[in-house]
């Protein structure tokens, strides 16, 4: 019966090995991530209020992006302080959140995101201001708490794609 078991499970894992590719599987996460942070999102608000949930959601993410941004820096030899470094993690934890990167103006964009698809589709920008406050933490981490980085163009505005311009605070 296990041998049965396992031969099934296997089966299923080769089928589902040919027929999705790695770039799905990472889409695919992302999509359940940030619905699953909506999901939890939502119901805080709803408990807490909104204020109140923006604030925890923002504090978290954004220790969160910290954290990730010192794995970074062990995992892809990069040094703190050092701007070229800090733009590369911050490409790095974009296509971690599955964020479709492109170049335009000799500037780095993103064209799709789920979170934003998510925040859209609810009319709510906190998904955003999640990846926002997450990609600030890794920032900071990398050049100190002196630097944010900001938004320029918006998907959940109306703009065909995301842009941020890191400057000093």
């Amino acid at each position: 019966m296990e041998n049965e078991k396992l031969k099934e499970l296997e089966a299923i894992k080769k089928e589902f090995d040919e027929k999705i590719t790695e770039e799905m599987r990472t889409e695919a996460m992302a999509r359940i991530s940030s619905r699953m942070i909506s999901t939890i999102a939502r119901h805080l608000i709803k408990d807490a209020g909104y204020s109140v949930a923006t604030t925890i959601l923002q504090r978290e993410f954004r220790n969160l992006g910290r954290n990730d941004a010192k794995e970074f820096i062990d995992t892809f030899e990069l040094k703190k302080n050092d701007y070229k470094d800090a733009s590369k993690a911050l490409k790095i934890a974009a296509l971690f959140l599955g964020l479709k990167l492109d170049a335009i103006e000799n500037e780095t964009i993103v064209r799709d995101c789920p979170q934003g698809a998510e925040a859209i589709k609810f009319r709510e920008p906190i998904l955003c201001n999640a990846c926002s406050e997450y990609t600030n933490g890794i920032l900071q981490e990398m050049l100190g708490e002196g630097y944010v980085l900001e938004r320029t163009k918006w998907i959940f505005k109306g703009d065909s794609y995301c842009m941020f311009k890191i400057r000093k605070k």
